[in-house]
């Protein structure tokens, strides 16, 4: 008879009852506002694998658009922590047990990953005690419809050319899957930041996130190193499961994502249960084909842009949210709710996802802006969390400090859909912002309109400071058909 694994942590990290158990993941589920539109584009998604009270809402993000789905065969990398594992080891054959069931491996998909990689072998032992993949099995099981099947891949010594070699191996195989008719998901599991304070997890995990967005192993492995060297008190880690982001991104390279999105990104001191002096973080991310993430079509946009423009007061209010966001970033607490008035002023126009940026100016001068071109969020989830990421996570500015609060004007864009144009002599200076994409969807950046009156630039400094500061492209990449080009307005509440 082939082996069935037993579970390690249920009743730890997750509870051990069938009902409470599903309970507790479809409460997760359902909080996720809005649920996000399935994507046929997504290639993989990273997730954490903490204790559910810990990092289960965050969790629920990379699960969220796969609800309903069917998926064949889903394969799970993640870290080893207890046994040391020499290049990557694959659970061959056998089951998993949850307290919803046992989930079946694809014995067939492990033995063909031994035969393309010789960094991957056989091997039970490391997948015993560990939790990384394991508490992700409750979440497929409530998340998708019907039966699926898993491969098991744990790491955690792989070098530059072992992840690298892995990442093909993987994408070779899922392909060969495609191929046949038989839907994948590949799930890669790993946490962030490990054990320093919730100020520092959030410059540490901001600047991992921005590596991880440019889609190159090689800037996390730079980020890594640059952050493990800094002295910052207690950092125990970057993330603990490097080895399998690296093969991850890899593997998802090679089937074709482009497009990187962090849906959502917290730390254990966002949870009841947290300490801010002693946090880990977590964030959920798609990799998906440019383009693959369904959002608020321009009717919904204008129905909402609509509506504030008639509702000054709820303007206020927006800005409020993102005001108090700032702060409790400052202070170190935890960022406040939505006022639930505010939400019931929206309406359902709340549960619409807004590509909104937030804009920090002090004394009239920059002091922070990030956003998103995409809409992931619901308008106050968006709000909130790039209120937060402006005040700590732009490379360009030092985090904001307490002391500065009272000397800060928040400015949200919430932006219109971007149009593809031929050339820079399509753009209209002081009206459109500015998205380049490099012609391989590698690198891109974007400028804000704002960004025209603030800065006094031509046409020649603003699209050479796009493509070289917010893309990392040749300043006249505009120029040599280096770029796709599309332009888009927004709506200013300040």
């Amino acid at each position: 008879m082939a082996e069935t694994r037993t579970p390690a942590v249920a009743g730890q990290f997750y509870p051990a009852d069938p009902k409470e158990l599903t309970q507790m993941i479809e409460g997760l589920l359902e909080d996720v506002s809005p649920p996000l539109t399935p994507s046929e584009a997504i290639r993989a998604v990273v997730v954490p694998h903490a204790g559910y009270v810990y990092s289960g809402a965050v969790a629920a993000h990379s699960f969220t658009p796969f609800r309903g789905q069917s998926i064949d065969t889903v394969v799970l990398i993640g870290p080893s922590h207890r046994i040391p594992v020499n290049g990557a080891a694959v659970y061959p054959s056998g089951a998993f047990r949850t307290p919803l069931g046992d989930v079946p491996v694809d014995a067939a998909f492990s033995a063909r990953l031994t035969e393309l990689s010789g960094w991957i072998r056989a091997d039970k032992i490391p997948h015993g005690p560990e939790h990384s993949l394991e508490v992700q099995l409750p979440f497929l099981q409530r998340a998708l419809k019907g039966d699926f099947k898993i491969v098991a891949v744990v790491s955690n010594s792989l070098p530059p050319q072992g992840t690298q070699d892995v990442g093909r191996a993987l994408a070779r195989a899922i392909s060969e899957y495609t191929e046949a008719g038989q839907k994948t998901l590949l799930v890669i599991s790993t946490d962030l930041t490990h054990y320093p304070s919730e100020a520092d997890a959030h410059e540490v995990d901001g600047a991992a996130l921005k590596a991880i967005e440019t889609g190159d192993p090689a800037e996390v492995r730079r980020c890594i190193d640059q952050w493990m060297s800094t002295g910052t008190k207690n950092l125990a880690c970057v993330m603990c499961g490097d080895d399998a982001l690296l093969v991850g991104m890899t593997a998802a390279k090679e089937l074709g994502a482009t497009d990187i999105q962090v849906l959502k990104y917290a730390t254990s001191a966002d949870s009841p249960h947290g300490e801010a002096d002693r946090v880990v973080g977590y964030a959920s991310i798609v990799f998906q084909e440019a383009g693959g993430t369904e959002q608020a079509g321009e009717p919904a946009l204008s129905a909402l842009i609509d509506f504030l423009k008639s509702h000054p007061e709820t303007e206020r209010k927006l800005l409020n949210l993102a005001r108090a966001a700032v702060a409790s970033q400052a202070k170190g607490a935890r960022t406040p709710p939505p006022d639930p008035e505010l939400a019931q002023e929206l309406g359902p126009l709340a549960q619409t996802l807004v590509p909104v940026f937030v804009t920090l100016r002090k004394q009239g001068r920059l002091r922070g802006c990030i956003g998103t071109r995409e809409g992931h969020m619901s308008l106050l989830d968006g709000v909130s969390h790039y209120a937060v990421l402006s005040s700590c996570r732009d490379s360009r500015f030092r985090p904001v400090e307490a002391s500065e609060l009272s000397q800060l004007d928040v400015e949200l864009s919430i932006l219109s859909g971007s149009v593809p144009v031929e050339s820079a002599d399509e753009i209209e200076p002081g009206v459109h912002g500015v998205r380049v994409q490099s012609k391989d969807g590698r690198r891109s950046g974007v400028f804000l309109p704002q960004v025209w009156e603030e800065t006094g630039w031509d046409m020649e400094e603003f699209m050479s400071e796009l493509c070289s500061q917010k893309a990392g492209l040749p300043p006249d990449a505009w120029k040599r058909g280096q770029v796709d080009l599309f332009v888009f307005e927004v709506y200013k509440i300040e």
